[in-house]
């Protein structure tokens, strides 16, 4: 029991590294930032010709500006003059399709947590079905 004891112990140890690592390297800062900018800030930038690209994700925008920043705002959910302004303004316009990007970004997000949960309870059922078939072939003494 004691060993089994260390074992657990050792395991949430682990566990809880790891968890503390993948939470250090996601808050890392890599990559470009992003400026989180306003809508009507956006709109005005592109009447000025300095919005390069824009990718439109349902209720969410993101894009470069022509200096090379990358900003997001939140849009309204259907506003038709947006398109033509941007159009207007050569801005280079893409739409995300939500469906399929919803579930791709669920499963890379949860997968994680399964691994790292799911890995040491199979290692324990593992180990108890181990136990159970030497206790099965041990000599049964009376």
């Amino acid at each position: 029991m004691n060993r089994t004891v260390k074992q657990l112990l050792l395991w949430l140890v682990v566990m809880s590294v790891a968890i503390c690592i993948y939470a250090y390297v996601d808050r890392m800062p890599g990559g470009p930032k992003e400026l989180r900018v306003s809508y009507a800030e956006v709109l005005n930038k592109a009447e000025a010709g300095q919005v390069k690209d824009v990718t439109i994700d349902h209720k969410t925008m993101t894009g470069h500006f022509t200096t090379g920043e990358q900003f997001r705002t939140v849009i309204s959910a259907s506003d038709p003059e947006m398109y033509n302004l941007f159009r207007a303004h050569g801005v280079n316009i893409s739409n995300r399709d939500q469906n399929s990007s919803y579930w791709l970004s669920m499963m890379i997000s949860v997968l994680p947590f399964m691994l790292l949960l799911g890995l040491p309870f199979l290692a324990l059922l593992l180990l108890l079905l181990l136990v159970r078939r030497e206790r099965a072939r041990a000599p049964k003494s009376t």
